[in-house]
């Protein structure tokens, strides 16, 4: 199991105190960064808003987000090696055929 280490995010002027494993603390940062942006820019453009609604709609558009890149076509390594394979497959029908003109 990885130590887990504390770190401090801030969203939206809070302080927020996370335990996260020891050597994600970077993208753990980066997400907050990536957080706290996207609400920031919802708090700009829906001034005099309350901050529940805010944080709901920002939430809302960060899911959103999250939802479609799930929802795109994988092509993960398993599926490049396949495809590679597939390929290589293909390359030596192709010489086969050609060397038996």
């Amino acid at each position: 199991m990885a130590e887990m280490i504390s770190i401090k995010v801030n969203v939206l002027g809070k302080a927020y105190q996370l335990k996260v494993p020891s050597g994600e603390e970077r993208i753990m940062e980066e997400i907050a960064d990536f957080v706290n942006t996207r609400f920031s820019d919802f708090r700009k453009e829906l001034q005099g808003q309350p901050e529940s609604t805010i944080t709901a709609l920002a939430a809302l558009s960060i899911a959103e987000d999250l939802y479609l890149e799930k929802r795109k076509p994988k092509t993960e390594s398993g599926d490049q090696s396949q495809i590679q394979q597939r390929l290589q497959k293909l390359l030596a029908d192709i010489k086969s055929a050609n060397s038996d003109i």
